[in-house]
């Protein structure tokens, strides 16, 4: 894979997003001091941003943590320079911008570096649509002047004329690919990316040339928009799911399809012709029902919860209509949740009402078959909808219908090369009528035909014949509402606790607390053992980051970074419920 000036591009956007600098509160900010919301319009489909920067000791407490990573960032560049300067076409471009950029970096991998560059990692920031559609993106700075500098210098060691281009006295410079065009037949105009450094803040912006003439001024900021509504409605959305004040973002589904279905948007616009043209087809009929389907699920919404030195949380919400809300909570168990306090290296939980999930989906399909959609565009959904319904009327199995639910307990885990060799730990499988399934178990496997299984008894140590493993240590109990077994020696003392837990799901069908350092070694070995004997893991990074084979480089820069993060993360939680608003996933991670 070679570079591209789009590739090197997007990686000093990449760059510039994840070091993005403080605002200095210009006179137009609001109440919360953030003026770049400002400058996103009324109505924006979607939208994110901070309503107060990072606090300091966060920044300072992460990139302490981060150091190793860093650190053999930095004792690399010297390699990835040498191959850089002996590949095959060094004089290109790309090649001499890299080059250019890498210098640039030298010796700044740190707080102290990064901000001579212009940034300050504490920052004001905000994402939103412009035209109705174009990502803009806004992010104050320390010293705006010192990272003209930084463009300036990077450019002219590379030998790369890119001049700067003036609008109405605000300087702006425009690069394009012909890899940004939409697509042959689709567009005539291609899509270019504008960058622009502000007294105060950098703007990045991507739109085609068809539209540029009415956004330009929007993005350089020459023009401010008739009204905004992005601080009020990142107030609501944090307010409402309690989202941290440093980010909170939304999607509005419904305003971002008016975009595509109305043929007078900048967007419809820049699609050009042929496009006008299919929209033209699509009537009235068709537009009411894309309408109709995105409206049960109108809005998504994501938002750091928790932000601190030791720990991270992030939130996402799918918002659905109150109908399906309702719908969809009722599919709920009473399966205990996971103990995200636990030692263990995994706890996981699953509880869902697979009957009543059957009926939901029946009731759907059943909708669609006695109500078809219209539009030509969606006839594969009525398809569908008569196929999954002759499916969601054969009889399910009693083990399927009655299942409420699956939870997991793990004290040890052995990992080999892409499988787990060995496991200690708990499983209950949580069922109506256990007796039952242990019935229907022993008329399958006569060797558990002496197993006398009682409600609430102490475990009973499973036939050593029935075992995969020689030695291996397994004991079986019952409950009111699960079938447990405990895997490893010691492990039954703690089954039939296990199996009598309280631990509420808080409207959570699915919940996993596990360590993190295990969880890394795990999909380490995964990825060694499906990896293409052909090239190597670090041969694709290098491959796709530098365009030259440096494998043993790359390595070692995987390894320092996973080494490092094991070494700062401690448990990573994850939950995903249904609620009011709709399906809601929450994770948190915590640091030693």
């Amino acid at each position: 894979m070679k570079f591209t000036p789009l590739a090197l591009l997007a990686a000093v956007s990449i760059f510039i997003l994840t070091a993005c600098g403080k605002d200095e509160a210009p006179e137009s900010a609001g109440a919360t001091g953030n003026a770049l919301l400002a400058y996103a319009p009324t109505g924006s489909p979607y939208l994110g941003g901070n309503l107060e920067p990072t606090p300091s000791e966060v920044i300072d407490g992460f990139l302490q943590k981060w150091e190793p990573v860093t650190t053999t960032l930095q004792s690399q560049l010297g390699s990835i320079r040498t191959q850089l300067e002996n590949a095959p076409d060094a004089t290109d471009t790309p090649h001499r911008l890299a080059l250019s950029l890498l210098q640039e970096l030298d010796g700044k991998f740190n707080r102290q570096g990064l901000e001579s560059l212009g940034f300050d990692l504490q920052a004001h920031h905000v994402v939103y649509a412009l035209g109705g559609a174009f990502p803009v993106a806004r992010m104050g700075l320390g010293d705006a002047a010192a990272l003209k500098a930084t463009v300036q210098r990077v450019l002219e060691r590379a030998g790369v004329n890119a001049p700067e281009v003036i609008f109405a006295g605000q300087a702006y410079w425009r690069l394009d690919s012909e890899s940004l065009t939409l697509g042959a037949g689709e567009s005539d105009s291609p899509v270019a990316i504008y960058i622009a450094i502000r007294e105060d803040h950098l703007a990045l912006g991507v739109f085609p040339d068809s539209v540029a003439g009415e956004l330009l001024p929007l993005f350089l900021g020459t023009q401010k928009p008739q009204s905004s509504d992005a601080e009020s409605r990142l107030q609501a959305t944090s307010g409402k799911y309690g989202h941290t004040p440093y980010f909170s973002a939304l999607v509005d589904l419904q305003l971002l399809a008016d975009q595509f279905l109305a043929p007078g948007t900048a967007l419809a616009r820049a699609l050009g012709s042929e496009y006008a043209a299919e929209l033209e087809t699509f009537g009235d009929t068709c537009k009411a029902e894309f309408r109709e389907i995105i409206s049960h699920a109108p809005r998504l919404v994501m938002g750091v919860t928790e932000l601190q030195p030791a720990a991270i949380g992030m939130q996402y919400v799918v918002e659905t209509d109150s109908t399906l809300a309702q719908q969809l909570a009722a599919l709920l168990t009473d399966v205990p949740g996971a103990d995200m306090q636990t030692s263990r290296l995994v706890d996981f939980s699953f509880g869902i009402n697979v009957g009543a999930l059957r009926d939901l989906l029946r009731e759907k399909a059943l909708a669609i078959v006695q109500a078809p959609y219209q539009c030509a565009k969606l006839q594969d959904l009525n398809e569908r909808a008569t196929e999954g319904l002759a499916q969601l009327e054969q009889p399910m199995p009693p083990l399927v219908n009655n299942f409420r639910g699956l939870r997991v307990s793990l004290s040890k885990l052995s990992v080999g090369q892409a499988t787990p060799e060995s496991a200690e730990g708990l499983i209950a499988v949580h069922v109506e009528q256990p007796e039952m399934f242990v019935g229907m178990a022993q008329m399958f496997l006569p060797d558990l035909s002496g197993l006398n299984l009682l409600k609430g008894e102490p475990p009973i140590p499973l036939p050593p014949n029935l075992m995969p493993i020689p030695d291996l240590v397994a004991f079986a109990a019952l409950s009111d509402t699960a079938i447990g077994i405990s895997v490893g020696a010691g492990e039954e003392n703690a089954l039939k606790p296990y199996l009598e837990s309280k631990t509420p799901n808080n409207g959570k069908f699915l919940s996993v607390s596990y360590d993190t350092a295990t969880y890394l070694d795990f999909t380490s070995s995964l990825s060694e053992g499906w990896q293409d004997p052909g090239q190597s893991n670090a041969e694709v990074v290098v491959d796709a980051i530098a365009g030259v084979d440096q494998e043993a480089t790359a390595r070692e820069i995987t390894d320092a970074l996973r080494q490092s993060y094991k070494a700062m993360a401690n448990r990573s939680l994850v939950s995903i419920g249904f609620t009011e608003n709709g399906l809601v996933i929450d994770s948190r991670m915590t640091f030693k």
